[in-house]
């Protein structure tokens, strides 16, 4: 039983579609047929390293993944208390009112004694 294609995967088929559909009019191949990764490149509308790397997994009998598209994010820090926290903030303040912006070095080792 044939399966579904997505979306990008019917886009392709339309482009080989339209190649092969070319070659017909055109009486032949556009390309010489021993130029194989050169023809799936014009066909497909793909660059030549996409090609390359794709060829050399298959080789390989590597499983063929798309991009990861999933990135791990931090977990922010919840361990602090209200009392800390508050404290934090209120010296955040502190050095708002007193214009010292760019001194985190200063504000961790006098808040923190680090």
């Amino acid at each position: 039983m044939p399966k579904a294609l997505q979306q990008q995967s019917r886009e392709l088929v339309s482009l080989l579609i339209n190649y092969f559909e070319q070659e017909k009019n055109n009486g032949g191949p556009l390309l010489s047929l021993n130029c194989v990764r050169e023809r799936v490149c014009q066909a497909l509308q793909i660059s030549m390293t996409t090609v390359s790397g794709i060829s050399a997994a298959a080789k390989r009998n590597e499983v063929l993944s798309g991009p990861s598209k999933h990135r791990q994010r931090q977990q922010p820090v919840r361990s602090i208390d209200t009392f800390t926290s508050t404290a934090i903030r209120n010296a955040v303040y502190k050095m708002y009112q007193e214009s010292k912006f760019n001194l985190l070095k200063e504000f961790i080792y006098t808040y923190f004694r680090l």
